[in-house]
């Protein structure tokens, strides 16, 4: 019997705690904390998406930038190579003419300088 009087005890303090307005009014405040929570979180995420889009077009920008330079050192290197091998063919067909032409005089003919 005391168990009896004592569980109607707990149930009557639990029924009076959570009497049907004061559920309501908590159960609309945490569901307010609730959204609040799920907006904050909504902004954020929003926050971080911007900013993520705007690295990323900043990255490619630069990527870019970098492609475009390394493309145009490639092309100056190319026209730079070029143009030391015909450099190089130019002194050897130099060399060869001069070779040529100094082994058909001697060194007397060659006028001393003053």
């Amino acid at each position: 019997m005391q168990k009896l009087i004592a569980a109607q005890l707990g149930v009557q303090r639990i029924t009076a705690f959570w009497s049907g307005a004061d559920f309501c009014k908590d159960q609309a405040n945490h569901l307010q904390a609730l959204k609040g929570i799920i907006s904050k979180y909504e902004e954020e995420k929003e926050r971080l998406c911007t900013r993520y889009e705007h690295l990323r077009k900043k990255e490619r920008s630069l990527i870019s930038e970098h492609e475009k330079a390394c493309t145009d050192k490639i092309a100056k290197l190319k026209e730079s190579l070029k143009k030391k091998k015909q450099d190089d063919r130019t002194f050897s067909v130099l060399r060869k003419t001069l070779g040529s032409f100094l082994d058909n005089t001697s060194d007397e003919d060659i006028p001393v300088d003053d």
